[in-house]
């Protein structure tokens, strides 16, 4: 142990970066041993559905602590040989003495690319948030109650993935840039009587590689991989005080000129919490031939092989008990059932919801028994079908006696099946869970209307985005786990906003996205990037200005804007050199996705174009908070233009739409709903083509090519904006209403079916556009936060509750209503939540506001300009004459519309005259 003086460690507290504030303290503690296998936190708080939280969230500071490497006691360590292992499992050890418990003791810790922490055999922990090696999130944990005088351990499974080395199968790896493996920690101590000590990752811990794990299985997606893992090989206990590692070799200090890690920063999100959940019901229980042998590593395709047989040889008893812990247990056995093979059970369960979380089994087995693991969002005919076909499967291959297995890696399912092969001796299963692995977050937002089916996509995209907050927020937690993906991931952030409100991890997201910066001015299309979709999407890049200005109205946080305005410069102003003689933009380099549905990307797309009007303009926006008036000037002249050439040469006047492609000197004849819903939304469409296009949609039409759930919300939005709620509403009725009938806990899907997807069109070859050319990717992943725009759109065009002020400084309350006859619900502010509820009986809209302290608002109505109207506002009563245009504080009158000025308080606003 290394002693410095109190000067000195209070000059390192210090630093640079103004000292190392406590991410999280962290409870921790079990009643039994805990094994390498075994994973057990200890329970944190209630079971929270998603879409739930606790009220209880981490106090962090708003930046993060930044300290460079080399100022650290700690050094880097690992074990000599390959700095990228593939699926590379290590244990490491620091053991010492304290003559008494420490007054204070943190300790810091990150790892490349995760670890799993224990002290004196309790487990705390796991880490770190992913992170680039320029910038490495470490996280603190509080020991001060830990420690005891006497001997001390501190244990860590530290583990790499090492894609880039890996079998050639891989698909790629989200959760790191694909630094070597590195593990590093340190501990600071106050003793009793004030002497500080530090304990830091050096030469004195003691390593030893992890050998249960089968280092040959395949990588499946982005960072799931599979896991074969047998229990008979490593050590019990070798978190526990009393392990004697002094067989292990010392940790191998890795040299400066090795280092990849420049700087470390605090972890500036809360730590993830972990709670057990049980199934809600067994589903089915029976019997396969087993054919599996050890050595197996391709399980899925085991488990996708055998027939399902009802339970006849092999035994089932209180099968039941698996759905909870304590009390009975559930027994199993297989039986040789001679010329009928060998019978193995299985069981299937279903969590009742979809859960995220690390798979977890109590049994009593005898050594050798093979329990082979699947999941799925769900399942037909006793299969688990997983999104795009990926392989998702797990072995675990028992020791002697009691034992809990729970998987390193985790996983987003509703359904669990498990095998449990090779004995024919007893199998007694306390219990099937999942350790759920949540993001503190409470939720804030709330909607309700008289549309049953419209509360519940409310509820149902929150739900979805509940799902999809990690460390990250992510697209897709069951397949990809990629970084919010700039496109129709990006849509997980609209999420947030209604439904959690002012979140650290949203502006740890965005801090952490322009690190992909490619060296050409362009992002990538996610971060880190996974190895084989290290593309680019070009119509993803144009949408960065918009997310950065969503962030500041909802947050008004400037100092993330100040740190981000630069790449949103160097973003937007990428695209000017591909504008065509036409002035729009042509032939994009790269993969010019749109949609998951039979588009034109061929030339130039409108679509694309739409959008980049929208981030022209919203990146003018930004460069005004930035007083930056020339970039402001040249991007809405270039706005202007763009919106005037689509007007120009995309419009169809026979047809009555804009179509998609303007390909070889003319358009192509297709056209989509996302298209036409961009025109509307984006001010593209003029009044009178309003109409026209409108009727596509009101007569349910199939000329329009269909858009996704991925990004229905922007027709949507569009047809509210340009004033076709009851269009919009019924719309989305008609799209949603499957999905949402499809269980009690829906979620949103990445297609209207489970099952297939469309893909763009972008070559020569002849289109039916009726045929819609299917693609047969399989199965789509059910939940997926590029359709939850649609809860956004409810929030701020139906209650009506949106900003336009950094922070809500200001913000309008604008109900549209359609044929709704009430909403009620809360928008999240950083100055405190927005009650809003409003009904409408035909002729009279009445609005109930309670506005926070430090937001001011104006309550918008409709106008019917051409007849008398009657307006009361808290108490008192204001009439408006037909064709009136006067304004009177706080009133304003304009042709729409009429409009009060409101400030914090409780307020009761009608209007009598409405004509809908």
């Amino acid at each position: 142990m290394r002693q410095i003086s109190r000067r000195s460690l209070l000059g390192h507290l210090a630093g640079a970066a103004g000292g190392l504030p406590l991410a999280r303290q962290v409870a921790a503690g079990k009643d039994e041993p805990i094994l390498p296998e075994q994973e057990l936190p200890t329970d944190r708080g209630s079971v929270r559905a998603p879409g739930g939280g606790s009220a209880e969230a981490a106090v962090l500071p708003k930046r993060a602590s930044i300290v460079p490497v080399r100022h650290w006691v700690g050094r880097f360590v690992w074990i000599d040989g390959d700095a990228n292992p593939y699926h590379f499992y290590l244990f490491a050890r620091r053991n010492f003495d304290l003559s008494q418990p420490p007054s204070s003791a943190r300790l810091h810790i990150t790892a490349s690319d995760r670890y799993i922490l224990f002290v004196n055999g309790a487990y705390l922990g796991r880490g770190p948030a992913r992170s680039d090696p320029r910038r490495k999130s470490y996280d603190t944990y509080d020991l001060t109650a830990h420690l005891k005088g006497g001997r001390n351990v501190i244990a860590v499974r530290a583990y790499e993935y090492g894609y880039t080395q890996g079998p050639p199968a891989v698909s790629g790896n989200t959760w790191t840039v694909g630094e070597r493996a590195g593990l590093w920690a340190q501990l600071e101590m106050q003793t009793g009587s004030g002497n500080p000590q530090i304990i830091g990752t050096d030469s004195s811990w003691r390593v030893r590689p992890a050998q249960g794990w089968d280092r040959s299985v395949k990588g499946i997606a982005c960072p799931i991989g599979c896991t074969v893992y047998d229990a008979r090989i490593d050590p019990v206990n070798w978190t526990a005080t009393d392990f004697d590692d002094s067989t292990w070799q010392p940790a191998w200090v890795i040299p400066d000129t090795s280092l990849e890690w420049v700087l470390l920063e605090a972890r500036d999100i809360p730590m993830m919490e972990e709670q057990e959940i049980f199934p809600e019901r067994l589903l089915e229980v029976g019997e396969v031939i087993d054919v599996g042998l050890p050595g197996q590593t391709d399980i899925k395709g085991l488990l996708n092989a055998e027939v399902h047989y009802p339970l006849q040889y092999a035994m089932s008893r209180e099968a039941e008990a698996v759905l909870h812990k304590g009390g009975k247990s559930a027994e199993f056995q297989g039986k040789f059932a001679g010329v009928n093979g060998i019978r193995a059970p299985y069981l299937i369960v279903d969590f009742g919801r979809q859960v995220f979380g690390f798979p977890r089994i109590r049994l009593t087995a005898e050594e050798g028994t093979i329990l082979d693991m699947t999941y799925g969002q769900h399942q037909q005919g006793g299969r688990m079908p997983f999104p795009f076909g990926y392989p998702m499967a797990d072995r675990y291959t028992t020791r002697d006696g009691m034992q809990t297995w729970e998987l390193p890696e985790y996983k987003q399912f509703r359904y669990l099946h498990l095998t449990l092969r090779s004995t024919y001796s007893p199998i007694h299963v306390e219990s099937v869970s999942v350790n759920g692995y949540t993001y503190p977050a409470a939720q804030r937002g709330r909607f309700t209307c008289s549309d049953a089916l419209l509360t519940a996509l409310w509820e149902a995209c929150i739900d979805t985005t509940y799902l999809s907050m990690e460390d990250m927020l992510v697209c897709d937690a069951c397949r990809e786990r990629a970084v919010f993906y700039l496109g129709d991931g990006g849509h997980g952030m609209h999420g947030v906003y209604v439904g959690y409100g002012d979140l650290p991890l949203t502006d740890h997201v965005l801090r952490f996205y322009p690190l992909s910066e490619r060296g050409d001015d362009r992002l990538q299309i996610l971060y880190p990037p996974e190895n084989a979709w290290n593309h680019s999407i070009p119509n993803f890049y144009m949408q960065w200005s918009a997310r950065v200005r969503e962030h500041l109205l909802f947050t008004g946080r400037r100092t993330v804007l100040e740190e981000l305005y630069p790449s949103v410069q160097r973003q937007i102003d990428w695209y000017e050199p591909h504008r065509d003689q036409m002035g729009v933009l042509r032939d994009l380099p790269g993969w010019n996705w749109v949609d998951w549905t039979p588009t034109d990307v061929r030339g130039a797309n409108f679509a694309t174009n739409a959008w980049y009007v929208k981030g022209l303009e919203d990146a003018a926006w930004l460069a005004d908070q930035m007083a930056q008036p020339r970039d402001a000037r040249r991007w809405r002249r270039t706005a202007d233009e763009v919106r005037r050439a689509l007007r120009l040469n995309f419009w169809n006047e026979q047809k009555g739409w804009y179509e998609d492609s303007h390909y070889a000197g003319h358009l192509t004849g297709v056209a989509s709903e996302l298209g036409n819903g961009c025109a509307l939304l984006y001010d593209i469409a003029t009044d009178d083509q309003v109409p026209r296009i409108a009727v596509h949609f009101s007569t349910g039409s199939q000329d329009l090519v269909e858009v996704s759930p991925l990004y229905f919300g922007y027709v949507a939005d569009g047809l509210i904006k340009r004033g076709l709620v009851r269009t919009a509403l019924d719309l989305t009725h008609a799209r949603f209403a499957d999905m949402l009938n499809f269980d009690s806990h829906p979620t949103i899907w990445e297609g209207w079916g489970p099952f297939t997807l469309s893909r763009n069109i972008d070559s020569d070859a002849s289109y039916d556009h009726q045929e819609r050319r299917l693609h047969p990717y399989g199965p789509l992943s059910l939940v997926h936060t590029g359709g939850v725009l649609i809860a956004y759109v409810l929030s701020t065009r139906v209650l009506g509750v949106e900003p336009t002020d950094p922070g809500f400084r200001n913000c309008v309350i604008y109900p549209h209503v359609g044929d709704l006859k009430w909403v009620k619900g809360t928008f999240p502010s950083p100055h405190g939540d927005i009650q809003v509820e409003w009904t409408n009986d035909g002729g009279q809209m009445a609005i109930r506001a309670e506005i926070p302290q430090g937001v001011s608002a104006e309550v918008a109505f409709d106008r019917t300009h051409n007849r008398a109207q009657t307006l009361h506002y808290d108490g008192r009563t204001y009439e408006v004459t037909p064709l009136e245009k006067s304004s009177r504080k706080p009133i304003t009158v304009t042709p729409k519309q009429i409009r009060v000025s409101v400030e914090a308080g409780t307020h009761n606003i009608a209007l009598e005259g409405m004509v809908y």
